[in-house]
C-alpha cells in the first residue's frame, strides 16, 4: 500500500493507471488492501490492473 500510495501522491509524475503482480491467494473482498485499492478506484478515478494467475 505504501508503494501504491508514493505513485500517487509522492512522486511528481503522479500515477494515471496502476499495474502490480504477486501471489496471495482468494480472499473474501473485505481486507483493508482491497478497501484501499476500491478507494484509489472509485475515489480518485485512477484504473488498476492485476496480473492474472497469481492465485
Amino acid at each position: 500500500m505504501e508503494a501504491l500510495n508514493w505513485s500517487i501522491f509522492g512522486n511528481p509524475d503522479d500515477a494515471d493507471v496502476i499495474s502490480y503482480s504477486f501471489g496471495g491467494g482468494k480472499t473474501n473482498g473485505d481486507s483493508a488492501f482491497e478497501h484501499f485499492i476500491d478507494a484509489i478506484l472509485y475515489g480518485l478515478d485512477i484504473s488498476v490492473v492485476a496480473a492474472n494467475g497469481n492465485e
